[in-house]
């Protein structure tokens, strides 16, 4: 296991894609009628390997970030469209309703609690039940100059 464990840290590619292969494996798999599907299966995969402490460079999260969204707006985005041309209206107003509930709901807890940028960030994403906004949050606080650079990467103890 150390062999392994050491060749993933020393080639985070092989990583990656044995993510990608474990959990497309794991997606695929039928207890019956039940199935994770490959998303699940790969996320499951992707926490699995993360216990091995290797670090993928940040450049791969960015393309692999980039790609997902790509693939999400290009599956959602006619389906997205298509409704506008109905209802348009009804849509836009539950859309800034349920954005701005969410939002002034993190804002208020963060101050209210006292977290730090990040955390709120944090809780922003699982208000919205949003990956995207982890990694918008992830891309801010990276770019901020005067949060130092072990700071950024350390979790809060």
């Amino acid at each position: 296991m150390n062999y392994l464990t050491q060749a993933l840290r020393e080639h985070q590619e092989l990583a990656v894609f044995l993510t990608l292969a474990i959990g497309f494996f794991i997606g695929r798999l039928k207890i019956g009628t039940f199935s994770l599907g490959t998303a699940v299966g790969t996320l499951l995969a992707g926490v699995a390997i993360g216990q091995m402490n290797i670090q993928v460079p940040a450049v791969v999260k960015y393309v692999f970030f980039d790609l997902f969204l790509f693939t999400t707006g290009y599956k959602v985005g006619p389906q997205f469209f298509r409704a506008l041309k109905k209802d348009a209206l009804p849509q836009l107003a539950l859309t800034l309703v349920l954005c701005l509930t969410c939002l002034i709901a993190a804002y208020t807890a963060a101050k209210l609690l006292g977290y730090d940028v990040g955390t709120a960030a944090g809780m922003l994403a699982g208000a919205f039940t949003e990956s995207t906004v982890i990694g918008t949050a992830s891309d801010a606080i990276n770019r901020v100059a005067t949060i130092p650079d072990a700071d950024k990467t350390e979790p809060d103890q």
